[in-house]
């Protein structure tokens, strides 16, 4: 028996857009979707790939490294990217060695006494704004040479600008996206059916959980006795 030699298989925006329209019975087989509805697809792809950003429990593609250098005194940095949360930060000495950082909540940050106090950086906070974005460190350094602060980030998915682009997602999330699709422009293919568009709906929740299930760290988790022995 013959099989397959490959595994490259991918998507387009519109081929992903035209089976979730097939799938629903808005489109035959052999046809071609028009402009407008592979236009309003786009759209209706790009808004679901922007709430799944949302959800944390998964997208380890998205997990990224990043790093920035650290300047004399100062204890804010603008970051280049826009990561979404930044999950872990290490100060990186001259000689390469890593001390990792405590991530700080924005109140606890402002809440410093001294939010001006010099030292080796042991703890950061990041405040992601809608047009910026910044990355606290304290202490702050008091002397650098090429110190940096090197930070594991969760970075946005990439947008569907045309319809021939491939999705930002490994191929174990196609079908969750098609589905998503489907029940993104069901009912403006069929308004008014109710019952339709909750069949449809309950069967991209279930492509959606079978995808998050297979997107998961397989790490062992360790359980450690506090000083007045609670489990955390």
């Amino acid at each position: 028996m013959a099989v397959g030699t490959t595994t490259d298989y991918s998507e387009t925006a519109q081929t992903l857009i035209e089976d979730a329209m097939r799938s629903i019975g808005a489109l035959g087989i052999g046809d071609t979707a028009e402009a407008a509805e592979i236009t309003y697809g786009l759209r209706v792809a790009n808004r679901i790939l922007k709430s799944w950003q949302g959800k944390t429990s998964f997208n380890l593609w998205r997990t990224t490294e990043g790093s920035v250098s650290l300047v004399t005194n100062q204890g804010s940095y603008a970051l280049s990217e826009r990561p979404l949360r930044i999950d872990e930060a290490r100060y990186t000495y001259a000689d390469g060695t890593i001390l990792p950082m405590i991530r700080l909540a924005r109140k606890d940050y402002y809440d410093l006494p001294d939010r001006n106090t010099t030292g080796i950086p042991t703890n950061f906070y990041y405040d992601p704004q809608r047009d910026s974005d910044t990355l606290f460190v304290w202490p702050v350094p008091a002397a650098v040479t090429t110190e940096t602060i090197a930070y594991t980030y969760q970075r946005a998915f990439f947008d569907f600008d045309a319809s021939t682009e491939n999705p930002d997602i490994p191929q174990e999330w196609f079908e969750a996206l098609r589905s998503a699709i489907a029940a993104g422009i069901y009912s403006t293919f069929f308004p008014g059916d109710m019952q339709g568009k909750m069949g449809v709906a309950d069967e991209a929740q279930r492509a959606f959980a079978e995808a998050a299930l297979f997107d998961t760290e397989d790490a062992p988790i360790r359980l450690v006795l506090g000083e007045y022995g609670d489990m955390r």
